[in-house]
This record gives structure tokens, sequence and C-alpha cells, in this order.
């Protein structure tokens, strides 16, 4: 299993990825009116923000094929703007890669850029969404802390 980042060569695995995701993930906002493939002009123009510097994309790869990945994504807070984060937007790891590594390595991987841009003072923090779909992943025996919950209406 390989970790590496993504490149704009991995913009078809990544729009597969999310109409895999819409499927399998019964969720209502990946259910929306417009399916992702209307909206593969907007998915394309994020992940080439993202890949200019604007996130961080990996890609787990094995035996040279795409098996998962993890999109993040470098906003402003929303009481100070210049107090940068890094917030995770995606983490999949296709069916058939589930039994691997492949998303304990994404998110080793994730740690090591978070750590590395907070030393390099691009962000302040990185946080992750443990949404019901990564129930089982200990994210405290990775060093995350909890900080808020997110409760919603009209799912």
């Amino acid at each position: 299993m390989n970790i590496r980042l993504a490149n704009k060569f991995d913009q078809p695995f990544l729009l597969d990825v999310l109409k895999n995701y819409q499927q399998q993930i019964d969720l209502p906002e990946t259910s929306l009116n417009l399916s992702i493939v209307v909206k593969e002009e907007y998915i394309s123009k994020l992940f080439q923000h993202i890949l200019l510097g604007a996130g961080l994309a990996l890609i787990a790869e094995k035996d040279n094929k795409a098996v998962g990945i993890l999109l993040a994504l470098c906003n402003g807070n929303v009481w100070d703007p210049e107090v940068k984060t890094l917030n995770h937007l995606l983490l999949w790891v296709e069916p058939n890669a589930r039994t691997s590594s492949a998303a304990m390595r994404l998110l080793r991987a994730y740690n090591e850029h978070g750590n590395k841009m907070i030393a390099e003072n691009k962000i302040k923090m990185f946080s992750i969404t443990k949404a019901y779909h990564l129930k089982k992943l200990n994210l405290e025996k990775m060093g995350f802390k909890k900080a808020e919950e997110t409760w919603c209406i009209g799912l």
C-alpha cells in the first residue's frame, strides 16, 4: 500500500469515488436534486483548487491502482479569517480494499501533513469529521480531540 499526493490525473478516480459514495452512503446531502454527474464541473474546480494549494488530496494505491482518497480544504475561521484550518472533506476506500490498511495509512498521512502545515504556520489546526460510516475509527488514538458534535434537522 502506497500513499501519495494526488495529481490532476486522479480526477477521474475522484469523480468515480463521489458517484460510489453517493450510491453507497445513503445521506440526503449526497442525493440532492442534482446528481454528482451534473456537478462534475464544480467538483473539478474544487479538486484543482485543492491541488493548487488550497488543501490536501491524498491517494492510497495498491498495485499502482488508486483504492482510496482523503480530501481536505483550508479555510479561514468564521470568526477570524486569518486563522486557517485544514478541514477534512472526504475519506473513502473502495469496498474491495476496506480490509487493507488504506484508511489508516491515509489518516496517518493526513496527520503528518497537518502537523507539518502547523509547524510551517500555514494552519493553526486540522480536523476530521467523524461521519457515521467512520464510527469504527478511533480518532483519539490518532491524537484527535473531540471539539464539537454536529446535529442536523432535515436529513
